[in-house]
């Protein structure tokens, strides 16, 4: 959930439903998402069983959640699925089938799928556990770019975000980059890019409050 609101998730998969617990949190997310990016973002959750009983309660919430039952997998679900372009996925997270060589097809799959320029994001459970065999040498193959991230409770977390298309030498603060003039009008920093003291920040340069955003 905090993750999908912080990148302003639009799409999301889940692969490994079980009862649902965090298909819920994802769907929020995406939901609140909408709402602030006046968005039509839609949570997918594939699963090899029946969830319909899922289905009904995120319906009853009002949630953009579809869930989707592929007896044959989520691989062959990927292999066949018309609904999701080229890099219009922002996250996904799989816990389903733990074998290496299924996991490795999942990525493989899904990577074309998911945004780059370090917008997307692909997450696995058990890093740690029955998916290690699998994560390490993903996130070391030179077809993928990825920045990536384990932590090591609860069997292992671990997040692989898509860089391909980033481009490393672009300045986001500072003089030169494009975040300045927003900082300035924040009061947070000086004209010159450089921080201003605490007792500073949310002043104008004169020292004055600065009204509210949305506020005249």
């Amino acid at each position: 959930y905090a993750l999908g609101r912080v990148i302003g998730v639009h799409n999301v998969i889940e692969i490994g439903i079980a009862e649902g617990y965090s298909s819920g949190f994802m769907a929020w997310a995406v939901k609140e998402c909408n709402t602030r990016y006046a968005a039509n973002g839609r949570f997918y959750g594939i699963d090899i069983g029946n969830k319909e009983y899922i289905q009904q309660q995120h319906d009853k919430a009002g949630l953009p959640s579809i869930f989707i039952q592929d007896v044959q997998g989520s691989v062959h679900w990927l292999e066949n699925q018309k609904i999701l372009g080229p890099e219009t996925v922002d996250l996904v997270f799989i816990d389903g089938l733990h074998q290496t060589e299924y996991v490795t097809r999942e990525v493989e799959l899904l990577y074309p799928l998911v945004k780059g320029n370090g917008n997307g994001y692909i997450c696995l459970h058990d890093v740690y556990s029955t998916v290690e065999e699998a994560f390490l040498p993903i996130a070391k193959d030179p077809k993928y770019q990825f920045e990536v991230m384990r932590f090591l409770p609860n069997y292992g977390f671990g997040i692989l975000r898509k860089m391909e298309g980033y481009d490393h030498k672009k300045v986001f603060w500072g003089p030169e980059g494009d975040q300045t003039d927003l900082a300035v009008a924040a009061g947070i920093c000086n004209p010159d890019g450089s921080l201003r003291p605490p007792e500073l920040q949310g002043l104008a340069q004169d020292g004055k409050p600065l009204v509210p955003w949305g506020v005249k």
